[in-house]
């Protein structure tokens, strides 16, 4: 079994990593609460912006360009 030296190291962090190693020393327990299904609290919202097949990114920025020019 490997050793660690904690000389000259203050007591808080020597209590620190004692408590570290008794907790990696636990079995793993499975989760008190199955986590939910991420997928569906996940709500993106969209716009339609009238937009029909594909667009490039070269259109997309124009518009963008246009627009700033035109608020300015």
């Amino acid at each position: 079994m490997d050793m660690l030296d904690v000389r000259g190291l203050p007591n808080d962090k020597i209590e620190f990593i004692q408590q570290l190693i008794e907790f990696m020393r636990q079995k793993h327990q499975k989760p008190l609460t199955p986590p939910e299904d991420e997928t569906e609290t996940i709500h993106l919202r969209s716009w339609s912006l009238g937009v029909k097949g594909e667009i490039s990114r070269e259109e997309i920025y124009d518009y963008l360009d246009e627009r700033e020019d035109g608020a300015r």
